[in-house]
């Protein structure tokens, strides 16, 4: 089950991308925060600075949802489910 989430918005991201829709956001459940920070420093595709974070080129935004819950954000608008 290692990088499991990370697998999880990747493959979101390229669902998005064969629609031909632009992934913005990322937003991942509060409850997952530490699970995806320790999966993601490995593989320094997590960015972090004062203004945001970001994780595979999409913004993350941080949300209260259900404990498991991750979505994609498009240019559109659209929220996408992963």
């Amino acid at each position: 089950m290692a990088h499991y989430l990370i697998e999880r918005i990747a493959k979101g991201r390229i669902a998005c991308l064969k629609d031909n829709e632009d992934p913005r956001d990322v937003l991942i459940s509060i409850a997952l925060k530490h699970q995806i920070r320790r999966e993601c420093e490995p593989f320094m595709a997590f960015l972090r600075t004062a203004e945001y974070e970001k994780i595979l080129g999409m913004n993350i935004e941080w949300v209260r949802a259900e404990p498991n819950d991750i979505s994609i954000r498009t240019v559109k608008g659209d929220v996408r489910r992963i």
